[in-house]
């Protein structure tokens, strides 16, 4: 496992949902021993599929090449051991920005300054990353404090139907024949 994490290199940024449910697939069908994009075909797209493989570099479970980890197999096979691995593979990963911070005491404004100060990505990315880990450390079992957690809830959704957009309707242009009749009144 590589241990040099630097400022340029991103976190994983894929909805967590998606890490999760691969490693699920993977569990009924089975794991390879090289993951590529053949290994889920068209059920991701082709970003979704470039950031989970980015999320499974970043963990260590796969390397350059794609080739498996040990530990992703277990992770895919034994869900009682899934918990326990990603955690390991968390604390591991994200050590150079969470070594110091007491995630049960944090507030998810230190934990975002922590986030910036170690990983060169802003904008919706980072949104993204700091919503991968803190679901991601959430299912591993890592203790978060009850700041993070209430920022998580706000994120994820607010309950309320999205409001349906009106569709826009061009409006015709006037016609010489209709201009003509209309100014032929006020003549």
């Amino acid at each position: 496992m590589s241990t040099k994490r630097e400022k340029a290199n991103a976190p994983a940024y894929v909805a967590f949902k998606t890490l999760w449910n691969f490693f699920d697939k993977l569990g009924e069908i089975g794991t390879p021993p090289r993951i590529d994009r053949s290994v889920w075909g068209d059920t991701l797209s082709g970003a979704y599929g470039s950031q989970l493989m980015a999320a499974l570099r970043f963990l260590d479970l796969i390397d350059e090449a794609g080739n498996a980890d040990l530990e992703l197999r277990t992770m895919a096979e034994d869900a009682a051991l899934r918990k326990e691995i990603l955690q390991t593979r968390l604390l591991q990963a994200y050590k150079p920005a969470i070594g110091d911070l007491d995630l049960a005491e944090a507030t998810m404004a230190q934990l975002q300054e922590k986030f910036r100060d170690t990983y060169s990505v802003g904008g919706e990315t980072f949104d993204k990353a700091i919503s991968f880990f803190t679901h991601a450390a959430q299912a591993a079992g890592i203790k978060l404090s009850p700041y993070i957690e209430r920022s998580m809830k706000r994120r994820t959704t607010t309950g309320k139907p999205k409001a349906k957009r009106k569709p826009h309707v061009a409006k015709k242009p006037a016609t010489a024949s209709a201009w003509g009749r209309e100014n032929s009144c006020r003549r």
